[in-house]
């Protein structure tokens, strides 16, 4: 290990001092950096979306509308506009599943939706009603 500097890497493990866990300057600055890039494709779920979509139980009826997704630290804030109705939303992505709870403005009833992604944008999922015992469906477009 001479003529290079080397950083620990996961210092914090048990014992990661005690059996030489270390990558060179260059290496550590080249895993930061992948790091930062992996989470880019969370950032670019961003934006405004057209939705096409079946309420549970009534496939044969399709309803067309919009959402707007915003991260909003390590969560994302989703609003929908069906129609007159508006719906809010909070969303935890892990892996490539948007996994959302949402409500409409002014109700008292809410549902769960989960939403899959795709070359950074959602692509479309599931959901129900609380307390539903039938699943709707969206197909999500991103706008330009």
């Amino acid at each position: 290990m001479t003529g290079a500097a080397w950083t620990p890497f996961l210092a914090d493990a048990p014992n990661a001092t005690d059996w030489g866990v270390y990558v060179s300057h260059r290496t550590a600055s080249w895993i930061a950096s992948c790091l930062l890039v992996a989470g880019l494709p969370a950032q670019a779920l961003e934006g405004r979306y057209r939705v096409e979509g079946q309420n549970p139980g009534q496939a044969a009826q399709t309803y067309r509308g919009e959402a707007v997704v915003k991260r909003t630290g390590e969560t994302y804030s989703l609003v929908w506009q069906i129609g007159a109705g508006r719906q809010i939303g909070t969303g935890l992505l892990t892996g490539s599943v948007l996994s959302v709870v949402f409500q409409g403005v002014g109700s008292q009833g809410g549902g769960v939706a989960s939403f899959e992604t795709a070359n950074d944008r959602i692509v479309g999922g599931r959901w129900t009603l609380i307390g539903g015992q039938t699943i709707g469906t969206e197909r999500w477009t991103r706008e330009p």
